[in-house]
């Protein structure tokens, strides 16, 4: 909305923008996805921790999800609450057998298995389940089986393929990714402190300023997300993480340049003190 060479920034391109995080967020209350409410919530935990207008952006996110409640369907809320009771829901019950049995595989295999290796597992759980009305129920609980599970998590689905040594290449280049991010936004947010309004650089490092600011939120809502979906290998992440080494080399070469003007102004003006300091008096 603010950065972009197609729409010049309007009321129009607000609404536009606005419409599509919208829309983002009503596909999780479609899908009653789970791991979409989680990422939601890591969401609006770190927009409120970036913002200096803390109570103004609780009480706003406060206020949609109040206002929110009334349209969210039953089964949407009945979904939810399996998130704190997943014995009751056959697919978390699997989710939590798979893990464990990750954890045995590499406990045996410290390399990994290779791509798919979720398709040799075989799984037995017990499914909780609960029927009557509330304060009146009855319980039970089934023994389950389940074969070729997936992961569904990116953590414990690296670490299957891969093992111990691929979990920590990995881990590794997201933790750079996400210091990087850091890093651009500090770095820019700085030199923008000593750039005049007309500054050739000014307009290209604002933008690098909000860039490294909103990767730095959506790789931790990405990764939190990540927990419970295994996407661990799906293009858009590293897409967005060659984008961020990319605009890193632009920071740095104009960062660069910057230095190279702050020193020949310097070397300038040093000229020009030496000079009448040491030119003779005219006659």
């Amino acid at each position: 909305y603010k950065h972009n060479r197609f729409f010049p920034a309007s009321k129009l391109t607000f609404l536009i923008a606005l419409g599509m995080t919208g829309s983002f967020l009503v596909i999780t209350v479609g899908t009653e996805a789970r791991t979409g409410l989680v990422a939601i919530a890591a969401l609006a935990a770190l927009v409120w921790w970036r913002s200096r207008q803390k109570v103004a952006i609780a009480a706003a996110i406060l206020g949609v999800a109040v206002v929110s409640i009334p349209f969210i369907p039953q089964s949407f809320m009945e979904r939810m609450e399996t998130i704190t009771d997943f014995q009751t829901d056959q697919s978390a019950s699997t989710r939590v057998a798979v893990w464990n049995w990750t954890l045995d595989y590499v406990a045996q295999h410290p390399q990994g298995g290779g791509f798919d290796i979720y398709r040799t597992n075989r799984l037995s759980y017990e499914l909780v389940e609960r029927t009557g009305d509330e304060g009146a129920e009855d319980v039970s609980t089934r023994m389950m089986t389940d074969r070729a599970r997936a992961f569904h998590s990116s953590y414990f689905e690296v670490l299957g393929e891969f093992g111990y040594p691929g979990f920590a290449v990995w881990m590794s280049a997201v933790i750079l990714f996400y210091l990087q991010t850091r890093r651009i936004y500090s770095r820019s947010a700085k030199a923008l402190q000593n750039l005049g309004p007309d500054h050739p650089h000014r307009e290209m490092l604002e933008w690098a300023s909000s860039f490294g600011r909103a990767v730095s939120i959506f790789v931790p809502v990405y990764m939190t997300g990540s927990l419970f979906v295994g996407i661990a290998f799906q293009p858009p992440f590293y897409h967005v993480m060659a984008l961020t080494i990319s605009v890193s080399a632009i920071v740095t070469g104009s960062l660069a340049s910057l230095d190279a003007e702050t020193t020949r102004r310097a070397a300038k003006g040093a000229g020009r003190q030496t000079g009448r300091a040491g030119s003779p008096v005219p006659a």
